[in-house]
């Protein structure tokens, strides 16, 4: 019989690489909200870097069902049918007008979150791992909601 683990380890370099990942959205974020020449160039940037971030996010469901082999195929099913919900409806999102299109992709990013808190073996994933993903998750919005701004002020 399989046994599921207690927990999956939280690497050294997860981190890291976490806060690396934020940079594209500081970056563009700031542009978008400073410098017109760049704009519509910055626009494309953040939004199809933040479909792929939200892509992934909903890949890690995935990742989940196809590593445990201890769910049962009800808990695995929806795992699997909620992997693909974040990239289309952040796929949608990327089709509106910049200004509304940041606030979809913001509760696309926090719908995610609320799924995994109610979705994901609470036994898998480390508390670390859950923090980390909330700190960037609200990292993000901040960067969204500045490009939004940036979008809405004269």
């Amino acid at each position: 019989m399989n046994q599921r683990p207690t927990s999956l380890p939280h690497h050294p370099y997860v981190d890291g690489l976490g806060l690396g990942g934020l940079i594209p959205f500081v970056f563009f974020a700031v542009a978008i909200a400073t410098d017109v020449t760049w704009v519509e160039m910055a626009n494309v940037a953040l939004t199809t870097y933040t479909v792929a971030v939200i892509s992934f996010i909903g890949a890690v469901a995935w990742g989940l069902a196809l590593a445990d082999p201890n769910l049962t195929h009800a808990h695995r099913q929806r795992l699997f049918v909620w992997g693909v919900a974040p990239s289309l409806l952040a796929w949608l999102a990327a089709l509106a007008d910049a200004p509304v299109r940041y606030g979809l992709l913001i509760a696309t990013l926090w719908l995610a979150w609320w799924a995994e808190t109610r979705l994901f073996p609470t036994n898998i994933l480390t508390q670390r791992w859950r923090k980390l993903r909330l700190r960037l998750s609200t990292a993000v919005t901040l960067c969204l909601a500045i490009a939004w701004y940036g979008q809405t002020w004269p």
